[in-house]
């Protein structure tokens, strides 16, 4: 279990013992070789070898050559920005890290965001680069699709979601139970491996959680409480804070952070004193700033399609339908829309879509 106690328990060791790999390096490697995808020069952030860097070698992205255009620190931020895919073995293989639980003891497949992924496992794991330099093993992969979600999902309902778009599916409620365990993951890569486009595993997706370097954000404002969950904000009930030995009482309605694992509220003057998610010296970039990273979806779309004559978007779409309230959602639908980009859908239950006239 989870050294807080909670009801979160590791996989057994059957669930463990598994093959090293689903496919062979000549299985994982036929077909022709994607232009998009190159290691011509350096990418930011490339890893160290690393245990974790090792698990992702047999889904690397095809490697081949790819000229960059960018001629100035703008172009060149929204080129690297739009290097940062990874193939959908590569996102697979990811969830089985956090299923072992030994890079975020706590993780849930069936609660866990993609906000506590973001900020538990994939940040402190990074490397102070982006996570997708991992996957890839730092070589740049220009992706063919952008998977566009709420941070507020399950994230393996949003994993659910691209294994869907892949196996050209509208819905992913019936893939959600094979994403619960290693094994049945580790079976799920094998069924994919097997269907006669046996190419899937290396279709690669654009993800923000994954491909954004959060360590230019926020990584240092994020916190999380004594056992390693994400602390969340929000207002305070009129209970008493359980942080650092103090018990003073929050008044109703003040700023707090909480544990909704370990159910403790921090009050203000806590709140400074909890651990940071990073405590990294890398140059944070606010929005307007040439080296910003989350001011130009935009532009990376436009790239994108520059590059995949047959790019396209996919919305995850949550159970709640939450996603479609979220501003960044909306925009990046909306861009979509004016690059005249093909959208999907995916839903967790099938549902009647409406057709254009």
């Amino acid at each position: 279990k989870c050294s807080c106690e909670c009801s979160v328990e590791r996989p057994s060791i059957a669930e463990m013992q598994l093959p090293s790999a689903v496919l062979s390096p000549s299985q994982s490697s036929a077909g022709p070789t994607d232009p998009a995808m190159h290691d011509d020069a350096p990418a930011a952030g490339s890893p160290a070898s690393t245990t974790q860097g090792q698990r992702f070698v047999q889904w690397h992205p095809q490697q081949a050559t790819l000229p960059t255009t960018a001629d100035t620190q703008y172009a060149q931020t929204v080129d690297e920005l739009a290097s940062r895919g990874f193939t959908l073995g590569a996102l697979l293989e990811f969830l089985c890290l956090l299923l072992e639980r030994d890079v975020m003891p706590h993780f849930d497949p069936d609660a866990s965001t993609t906000d506590e992924v973001a900020w538990c496992a994939a940040v402190p794991s990074s490397e102070h680069g982006p996570y997708a330099r991992i996957m890839t093993g730092g070589k740049r992969c220009y992706p063919k699709c952008l998977i566009t979600h709420t941070w507020g999902n399950v994230f393996c309902h949003t994993v659910a979601a691209a294994v869907a778009d892949a196996m050209e599916k509208q819905y992913f409620f019936h893939l959600i139970p094979q994403l619960r365990t290693v094994r049945r993951v580790r079976q799920l890569m094998q069924k994919i491996a097997s269907l006669p486009r046996n190419r899937l595993v290396q279709k690669t997706y654009w993800f923000c959680a994954l491909s954004i370097n959060q360590h230019t954000v926020c990584c240092q404002v994020m916190r999380v409480c004594d056992h390693g969950h994400m602390l969340k904000r929000g207002s305070s009930e009129g209970e008493a804070c359980r942080g650092n030995g103090c018990s003073e009482a929050i008044k109703a309605g003040d700023f707090v952070l909480k544990c909704d694992i370990c159910s403790i509220t921090l009050c203000r003057d806590c709140v400074g004193k909890a651990r940071q998610v990073c405590t990294c010296d890398v140059a944070k970039h606010p929005a307007g700033n040439d080296l910003c990273e989350v001011d130009k979806f935009d532009d990376m779309m436009v790239r994108l399609q520059g590059v995949h004559a047959d790019f396209y978007q996919t919305v995850a779409l949550d159970k709640g339908g939450g996603a479609l309230k979220r501003t960044w959602v909306v925009a990046e639908i909306a861009q979509a829309q004016r690059d005249k980009l093909l959208q999907k859908i995916e839903t967790c239950i099938p549902i009647r879509l409406a057709k254009a006239n």
